[in-house]
This record gives C-alpha cells, structure tokens and sequence, in this order.
C-alpha cells in the first residue's frame, strides 16, 4: 500500500484549532503572552505548522468566540495563514492553500483577496454588534451578512446516525 505524504500533497483538506488565531489565520498553540515570561504555556505545535503549510484546504475549528481567543496578533505563530496577504505564503515558499475557513461558535470567517478574514455567514441568533464586541480585532460587518444554514432533518440524521452515533458531541 502507498503510504500518504502530506509534501506530495496527498491531504486536500485538515481540521485544527489553537487557542488564538487573528486576521491573518495565523494561529497559536504554543504560548499566551510574551515569550519571556509567558502568562500561559500550551500543548505546542502538533502537526500546526504543516496543516497550515501544506494541506490544500484548512478549516480552522475554534470552540470559543471572544477577544482572548480571536486576537489582532497571535502571541506566538504556529501556524501560518496569509502574513502580508496571499503572497506572503509565496514569499515563504508554503505549497498549501492556508486556512480556508474559521468556524466558531458564532459565526464562519472567510478569507478575502488580500488574505484577510472577513464574515461569510453568521449563526442564527447572533448579532452584528454581538460579534463586534467578541473579536479582538475590527470588523466590516452589518445586520446583512447571510446566516448560516440550519442543518436540514436528513444532515441532523447523517451527523446523528453516521458521525456521531454515540452522541459524544451532543454532551
């Protein structure tokens, strides 16, 4: 069997997630707070910098939605997004697409032509004003931005049924 090489490009799309991720998509997972004495010591990297590096799509999945977690500038970069736009993943030679996404609790990001994040869709029962005050950086953002989807019976049946059976996400 042909074994799967993440440098040849064999996985075309990753999930992760960090405890802060800013407007670029870059994202942290090794330390809060300055490197000399920092506030709060993470797990570190776990294959971070090469989900950002060279998977061809990365959905970056954050459990919370506020100011500590969705920052201007991450403390300590472990994965990278689009420093200084698309072209700074050029410029650093990085293969993979970068973050393609970031879902939180309250809304999905996407990212534009420059490589900045901007609102695709927002969560029902969230406001304009609501995301606003729980992102540590500004948003171009109104009461117009599209809500996300709810999930129809047949996709609550399949997640419930086939990727979840035992209800673990549900607790």
């Amino acid at each position: 069997p042909a074994q799967i090489s993440i440098k040849r490009g064999d996985v075309t799309v990753g999930f992760c997630s960090g405890a802060q991720v800013d407007r670029e998509g870059n994202l942290n997972t090794v330390r809060i707070g300055r490197a000399e004495r920092p506030d709060v010591q993470l797990v570190g990297p776990i294959l971070i910098p090469e989900h950002l590096a060279l998977f061809g799509r990365e959905i970056v999945m954050i459990p919370r939605h506020d100011t500590r977690t969705l920052v201007d500038h991450v403390d300590h970069l472990s994965g990278v997004g689009f420093p200084g736009g698309r072209s700074g993943r050029e410029v650093l030679g990085l293969p993979g697409s970068g973050p393609e996404m970031i879902v939180t609790p309250k809304c999905i990001f996407g990212f534009d032509d420059d490589g900045l994040v901007f609102v695709r869709s927002v969560h029902q029962g969230v406001t304009a004003s609501e995301l606003r005050e729980n992102t540590g950086f500004s948003l171009d953002i109104d009461d117009s931005i599209p809500r996300t989807p709810v999930p129809d019976d047949e996709e609550l049946l399949v997640l419930r049924r086939d990727v979840d059976p035992h209800g673990l996400l549900r607790r």
